[in-house]
């Protein structure tokens, strides 16, 4: 049963990987843990 909250989160976990991603390709070091 798909609902819409089970699509913000599938959203928002995409959201955030590719966040994580972008900034692991910048290798910013203030960004970096």
């Amino acid at each position: 049963m798909s609902s819409p909250f089970n699509t913000t989160v599938s959203l928002s976990i995409v959201g955030v990987t590719t966040s994580l991603i972008i900034v692991s390709n910048m290798d910013v070091p203030a960004v970096k843990i």
